[in-house]
């Protein structure tokens, strides 16, 4: 019901979700086939999965919904969804526009995008020690294959 009301009222008024769910397929159903951007192009859709499973999301999620992974509190979800409105900062419908050009964006346009914010997020002493660590664990990946390998040839 609720799904079929906001179709009905998609771009005539704004209409905030927030949703508890835990079955990833029900999830997984209407992000894949429900056209989400039309529903929340100004609102905020806040989904709270329950559930165990990863879920399974379509590549282009609109940026003003929030999938979060734990139970809601319902009385901060609906606060924050006032104050956002009201404060005039942070408004859903720009948060769409901004995501939409970033998501129309040439794939290098992207990628440098994505490096600039890695490197005003971490110095290079991090990005160093991260580098050694992931190059350590790929090493320790190889070497176990090998072993394990090995084991299978001698059986």
């Amino acid at each position: 019901p609720t799904l079929s009301l906001m179709m009905n009222y998609a771009g005539r008024k704004r209409i905030n979700i927030i949703w508890g769910c835990r079955d990833p397929g029900l999830i997984e159903f209407i992000l894949h086939k429900v056209d989400i951007s039309a529903i929340t192009r100004n609102s905020f859709a806040f989904i709270f999965y329950t559930g165990k499973r990863e879920l399974a999301l379509p590549k282009n999620i609109p940026a003003n919904v929030f999938i979060i992974r734990s139970r809601p509190n319902i009385e901060n979800t609906i606060t924050g969804i006032i104050t956002a409105i009201h404060s005039g900062e942070g408004l859903p419908e720009e948060l769409y526009e901004k995501q939409k050009k970033i998501a129309n964006a040439p794939f290098r346009k992207r990628m440098m995008a994505a490096m600039a914010r890695v490197r005003n997020t971490y110095d290079e002493n991090d990005m160093f020690a991260y580098a050694v660590k992931e190059t350590e664990n790929a090493a320790q990946r190889m070497l176990a294959m090998d072993l394990e390998e090995y084991g299978n040839m001698e059986s």
